[in-house]
């Protein structure tokens, strides 16, 4: 199962970098699978705010990277993609009309993740039957809901919340065959983070 390291920008920086910038993303990309950016201000504004990080996240990253916030409209996420992010993270955007998730899904194929709730299953299923090829189910807090969900899905899974807390949890989340996990934190020794 992959890992990614969630690295959360707002205000013109990156949150909870102790050993400054360019050593974070260094240390996060060498420790992870994938670095999923989250852009905090985007989501209040509707469009990305902190481009400039992104694309220096971009340039010192040796993992992959994902991407979300503010990414209503089709240009956006093409904007960031051609930044050089492998997927972007996609959730009111795909609402937003009857055609809106078959048209990201038609166009961006892998590039696009979709976002799902616990009780999303019926969105799930939709998304599927419009061309999605991967969702990131959020807000997972039980590993019963999250094995029934990949196994319904039948799509790659990835997951955030509660249940991406512990090692003991993520090696739980790899037996029900989840691609990913969004990590806040690197889990301690005790099994918590």
């Amino acid at each position: 199962m992959l890992r990614a390291a969630v690295l959360r920008l707002s205000g013109g920086a990156l949150r909870f970098a102790c050993n400054g910038f360019d050593e974070a993303i260094r240390e996060a990309s060498s420790e992870f699978d994938w670095l999923h950016v989250v852009d905090e201000d985007a989501r209040e504004s509707g469009a990305p705010q902190n481009v400039a990080l992104l694309s220096r996240i971009v340039g010192l990253s040796s993992a992959p990277i994902q991407y979300e916030g503010g990414l209503g409209l089709f240009h956006l996420a093409e904007l960031v993609l051609g930044l050089g992010v492998s997927r972007v993270v996609l959730d009111e955007a795909l609402t937003k009309t009857e055609r809106s998730a078959e048209y990201f899904f038609s166009r961006l194929g892998e590039q696009v993740i979709a976002v799902v709730r616990p009780e999303g299953h019926e969105a799930a299923r939709r998304y599927a039957e419009q061309g999605a090829r991967r969702l990131l189910l959020d807000g997972a807090d039980e590993m019963e809901d999250v094995e029934r969900f990949v196994k319904e899905s039948g799509l790659p899974t990835w997951v955030r919340g509660e249940v991406t807390h512990s090692r003991r949890n993520l090696e739980a989340l790899a037996a029900v065959r989840c691609e990913g996990a969004l990590i806040e934190g690197a889990a301690s020794e005790n099994g918590e983070t």
